[in-house]
């Protein structure tokens, strides 16, 4: 299981490169509501599809789930509370309680634990902490972070990338508090 979770991870880091090359060509004033979060989706599935191919599957209302080693694995931006960005439907709080219900095709097994990887957005509007979560009950039961899985090395390999030319480049500013006298 260890080698499927890091190639979730360089499949994640894969996509944000991808999006953030092609969602530039877009103007943001020209941006539909939810077009980034589908782009994204998108071009995450594509990389995905790399590593996993036919274990990526579609299930009912088009959501996008991986199945492996007895895993489903379904893809969400998370809030500050770890969990998944839903708007509260009765599927989402099934699904939040391990009971996946109506979620896939009747030719699919439904009864697997369903892990959620998911990933926050900065205040900058980055993709970042990518992460799996496992829900029940209504609770975050366990995380496991990327550090877990993957070397620091590599993990650096996706953060530390320099800025091609042409972009600006933004560095850090500090302000230092000057003492009353």
């Amino acid at each position: 299981m260890k080698d499927a979770l890091q190639q979730l991870f360089l499949a994640f880091h894969e996509a944000v490169m991808l999006f953030n090359a092609e969602i530039g060509l877009t103007n943001p004033l020209d941006r539909t509501r939810g077009m980034e979060a589908s782009y994204f989706n998108s071009k995450l599935m594509q990389c995905l599809r790399a590593y996993f191919d036919t274990n990526l599957k579609r299930g009912k209302y088009g959501r996008m789930f991986l199945y492996k080693n007895g895993y489903i694995v379904l893809f969400k931006k998370l809030g500050k509370d770890g969990k998944p960005m839903n708007i509260r439907t009765k599927l989402t709080d099934s699904i939040e309680n391990q009971l996946e219900g109506k979620l896939f095709n009747s030719d699919e097994d439904g009864s697997s634990p369903i892990i959620f990887f998911g990933y926050t957005k900065s205040r900058m509007g980055e993709l970042i902490h990518p992460r799996l979560v496992y829900i029940d009950e209504g609770t975050v039961k366990w995380t496991i972070d990327e550090s877990q899985i993957t070397p620091e090395n590599e993990v650096n390999m996706f953060t530390s990338v320099a800025p091609s030319s042409g972009h600006p480049v933004v560095k850090p500013h500090l302000k230092i508090k000057k003492k009353a006298k």
